[in-house]
Parts: structure tokens; sequence; C-alpha cells
């Protein structure tokens, strides 16, 4: 049997894995999302299909519902995600970090109305400032220049520039 991990829908997913995935030939030229439900659909008595909970998953009521859908009404279990709950907003910088920016849609990646912000942000707002959190998402890949964000330098932000509350 082969465990799959749903951190979320499509584009929340594929941030979300960040450098965890493991990418083979196959997967190299699709979404690991659209990868993942490739597989699952061409052999599901051999796989066992789980809906990580934890803090950076969107809340969204809608996520779970089109999964299921996608997946044609396969069995989700939920299941805690251990490495992606931790207790220190320095430690939650250290998790978004290792998203896979490259994957996330650049539209809204710096809107403070959208997911990016709402979800990631604002877990560690008190240790580095929006302007470096965003500087950051570009260095490690966001494409962010649909959002005006063009000529960030490409400083990876390693240390708390807020003091802590």
């Amino acid at each position: 049997m082969k465990t799959y991990i749903f951190h979320g829908h499509a584009c929340t997913h594929d941030l979300l894995v960040g450098s965890d995935w493991y990418i083979d030939d196959i997967r190299r030229h699709s979404s690991m999302y659209d990868s993942m439900i490739r597989e699952i659909l061409l052999d599901p008595s051999n796989c066992i299909v789980q809906f990580a909970q934890h803090p950076f998953v969107n809340p969204s009521e809608t996520v779970l519902p089109m999964l299921i859908e996608e997946l044609a009404g396969i069995t989700i279990t939920p299941t805690r995600y251990e490495r992606y709950i931790v207790s220190t907003q320095l430690e939650e910088w250290e998790i978004i970090k290792s998203f896979n920016w490259a994957n996330q849609h650049s539209t809204g990646a710096t809107d403070t109305t959208q997911f990016v912000y709402k979800q990631h942000y604002t877990r560690v707002a008190d240790v580095v400032s929006w302007s470096d959190f965003k500087r950051t998402i570009h260095a490690l890949g966001c494409d962010t220049s649909a959002d005006g964000a063009d000529g960030f330098q490409t400083d990876i932000v390693d240390w708390p520039l807020k003091p802590p509350r």
C-alpha cells in the first residue's frame, strides 16, 4: 500500500509540500497534486489517502469536498501532520521558507487580501516584516512581478527582524 498525504487543493498542496516531494521523471512536467490524483485513480485499492491536518492548510470548507470529488469518492482520512505543528513563530518561519514557492501562482502572492498573507504571513508577523517576507518568497522562486514587486533584492531572511511580542 502506498500512502498519499494531501495538504489541500492543487495550488495549496503544491506550495506546502515544499522540498519533501521527490520529483521523478514522470512528475517533472506536471503539478505534484495532479500526479498524485492520477496515481491514486490508476490503482485506488493499493492506496491510503490522507488529508493533512496542520495550521498551514487552507481552512476553506470547500477544499476537502473538491478533493473527494476529484478522487471519485475514495475514502480520505484526516491525519495530524506533525512536521508542520510547531510552537514558535521562528519555527513557523523556517517551515514557510521550506515551501515550494516556485509553484505559487504570482497573482495575489503579495496581496494582503489573499491567502499567502492571511494564512502564512500573519503566522510570522511578529518575527519578520511584510516587506522581508515578500523579498524572501521572491528569492525562493515566487514570481511576485505580477504584484508590482519587481526589483526585490533576492536575500532570504534567516533571522527575526522584529522583536517578538
